[in-house]
Formats: structure tokens, C-alpha cells, sequence
């Protein structure tokens, strides 16, 4: 099975769908793709999972895609969601060990710590309100939900 994406556009006479851009993805075989973020047509960032809990990070910059490394080994699972709110400032989390986060600072992914109590489970979702105000949710092995939110230094759990 090989990942799909389409790009989209809205024209006078509603949106439009098509795969020109997908023969360009330089993925590899097993890729479940389950998040993308756009700033631009030129900053698309889409994530996930590659031959099982190997997290998958590519960007588009208008002509081609590439695979930029993540700061995670493959311990901690693939990433299920992204949000950017510039070309230098996107997050990503996801679901594993543990949940986890990753901030795109413009040069590189970097692991972003998350203070609180140990918890198993994942980060599903990720939203950018503003640079100082972003928010993750997903689930835990012991609670119902989780929730997660960052002044922009240090992420907390919303217990």
C-alpha cells in the first residue's frame, strides 16, 4: 500500500482535488500518513508512521517533498498530528511509550519535554492558537483523556 496526498485547491466553482504532487514523495514502503500542516503553498508539513512505530516527518517546499530526521528513536511510535504556524515554528505529537512532542524551530525537529506525572498513552491532536499558546489532546492507559498545554517553553498536563 503506498500513502496518498492530494492537494487541494478552491476555485470559483468549488475545491478541486488531484495526485500531481504524490509520484514526488520520496516514501518509504508501510507509510501511514495521519497529520498534515500548511502555512503556505510553499511549507507543508505532513507526519506519521513508517513500517510500523517509526515516526515519519516530510515537508513539501512547493516543489518536492523531503524526509527531515526526527529527534525520537522508533521507541516512541509514530506521530499522529501536526500544527505550523510559521515556516519556522511547527509542533508535532504523537502516541507510544509515552506521549510526546516535537517542535520545528526552522532548522530542525527537537524533542520537547512535557512536565508532569509519567503516563502511557499518546497525543492524538495538536492546535496553534499562537506561538505562546498551543494545545495537544489524546488518551492515557489510566485516565479517560489528556490534555496538554504549552506557553510556548514548557508543556503541562491538563489533568
Amino acid at each position: 500500500m503506498a500513502a496518498i496526498m492530494m492537494a487541494g485547491t478552491a476555485g470559483g466553482t468549488g475545491p478541486a482535488w488531484a495526485r500531481g504532487r504524490a509520484a514526488a514523495a520520496p516514501l518509504p514502503a508501510h507509510v501511514m500518513l495521519s497529520g498534515v500542516a500548511a502555512t503556505s503553498a510553499r511549507d507543508v508539513w505532513v507526519v506519521g508512521e513508517a513500517g510500523g512505530p517509526t515516526p515519519l516527518i516530510g515537508h513539501w517546499n512547493g516543489s518536492s517533498w523531503r524526509l527531515v530526521p526526527e529527534p525520537y528513536s522508533s521507541q516512541y511510535g509514530g506521530l499522529s498530528a501536526v500544527t505550523a504556524l510559521s515556516a519556522g515554528n511547527a509542533w508535532a505529537v504523537g502516541a507510544g511509550v509515552s506521549p510526546w512532542i516535537v517542535h520545528w524551530n526552522g532548522r530542525s525537529w527537537q524533542a520537547s519535554p512535557i512536565s508532569g506525572p509519567a503516563l502511557t498513552g499518546g497525543l492524538e491532536s495538536v492546535t496553534a492558537v499562537s506561538a505562546t499558546d498551543i494545545w495537544a489532546v489524546g488518551y492515557t492507559q489510566t485516565t479517560t483523556g489528556l490534555a496538554a498545554a504549552t506557553t510556548g517553553l514548557t508543556w503541562r498536563f491538563q489533568l
